[in-house]
């Protein structure tokens, strides 16, 4: 059972996030901003001119809406590729204890480029060390692109 002053702290918080919200055709076109459409295309859907879309990208608080959804996209996707950091993780020490099963050489490295993607977007600070200048790490050959080619990754499933 809510007293009285719950459902008035309920009621502010309500009405903060409404007040943060704007009018609802200027709040969807601020989503499809966010989500890197155009304001040509924005303007198609919320059945606006892009003129109108155009001025309001350049309100005030038309653009701090734009950026409070980025960051809530991106918070999104950071969660998702921390979620999926554990099994990017287990897929390196399957590939390294030789118990990955794939008749596909590709396939098995682009897994391993994925997964050494999301490993180094979640590293942690105390594990970056620097290298002598002129030097690479075997970490940032990978990250360049130089991943074993073909032959390499069919050597490795053959063992």
């Amino acid at each position: 059972m809510l007293i009285k002053g719950e459902m008035m702290e309920e009621e502010v918080e309500k009405n903060l996030v409404e007040s943060l919200r704007l009018p609802p055709k200027k709040e969807k076109a601020a989503g499809l901003i966010a989500d890197g459409v155009s304001q040509r295309k924005t303007a198609q859907v919320v059945l606006s001119t892009p003129q109108t879309i155009n001025t309001w990208c350049k309100e005030e608080d038309f653009k701090r809406r734009v950026d409070e959804l980025r960051t809530d996209i991106s918070k999104q996707l950071d969660e998702i590729l921390n979620g999926g950091a554990r099994r990017a993780a287990q897929t390196v020490v399957d590939l390294a204890a030789g118990s990955l099963q794939y008749e596909d050489a590709k396939e098995l490295n682009s897994r391993l480029r994925a997964a050494l993607f999301i490993l180094d977007r979640f590293k942690s600070p105390k594990l970056n060390k620097s290298t002598t200048p002129g030097r690479r790490s075997e970490r940032d050959a990978t990250t360049e692109g130089d991943l074993m080619d073909a032959e390499e990754v069919q050597e490795l499933l053959d063992r």
